[in-house]
């Protein structure tokens, strides 16, 4: 009796341990596949993000009473967080998912890329391109942009004051409503460089990369490295459309 009962239980794990051994290999090739090769964690699973990194001198900062305050220090732009952290969380798993999972289990995540959202490193050695990164910003607030514009020879860039988007072939763009997402192929994975001329159109560019990745995957599915310009509409920085697109021949 007693064999039976454990012979059974041994068959009903071995079962649901089938099942969900079938049910991770169709999400993986169906979900999770696409999302690593789009952004180059195929052999590294690190992604690192860099956002722009503000400076603030002492006395500098506005409390939130609208009076100068006498915080100083490092600080980064929360729309660029805030976007940033929907790029972070498309590498989040919820498992099995919330409909079923007993109350306390509805927070669990499976995390199967290590994801670092930091500021740029002061200092431009620190910055590294050694795994899967996205740069936010331009180079008057990151150091990681500046490498990306004079050690990878970026050919989508900002000008040497920070007040154009340069882009090959089109005249350099002011509208500060307007933003670009560059892919670049380096070694085995890809460097990501996003910005704006504006905090929300930086915002714009990150929030487009995350809601839409798999559009751009389907589209350059074959193209290592390529260039987006998108442009949000009103006041909302997630209602944006490309106006501009192109794949980049870089060595």
């Amino acid at each position: 009796m007693i064999c039976d009962i454990i012979s059974g239980l041994v068959a009903n794990f071995l079962f649901a341990l089938f099942t969900l051994g079938v049910i991770y290999l169709l999400y993986y090739f169906s979900r999770r596949k696409p999302l690593f090769d789009f952004f180059g964690l195929t052999e590294t699973r690190e992604l690192i993000i860099y956002l722009s990194h503000l400076q603030i001198q002492p006395g500098g900062a506005i409390g939130a009473d609208g009076q100068p305050r006498s915080f100083g220090g490092s600080a980064v732009s929360y729309l660029e967080a805030s976007s940033g952290s929907d790029v972070a969380s498309l590498f989040r798993v919820l498992l099995p998912g919330r409909s079923i999972q007993p109350s306390w289990l509805s927070n669990i995540f499976l995390a199967d890329v290590v994801v670092s959202l930091v500021p740029a490193p002061l200092l431009p050695a620190q910055v590294a391109f050694a795994s899967t990164s996205i740069v936010v910003g331009s180079p008057a607030y990151s150091t990681a942009s500046t490498a990306i514009q004079n050690d990878l020879q970026a050919p989508v860039h900002f000008n040497a004051e920070n007040t154009q988007i340069i882009l090959p072939g089109l005249p350099p763009v002011t509208n500060t409503r307007q933003a670009f997402i560059v892919r670049l192929r380096h070694d085995s994975h890809f460097v990501f460089y996003l910005g704006g001329l504006s905090d929300a159109g930086t915002a714009a560019a990150i929030s487009y990369l995350a809601r839409s990745w798999r559009a751009l995957y389907r589209r350059y599915r074959h193209v290592p490295s390529f260039y987006v310009l998108i442009e949000f509409v009103g006041e909302d920085h997630t209602n944006s459309h490309i106006v501009a697109e192109s794949q980049l021949n870089v060595a």
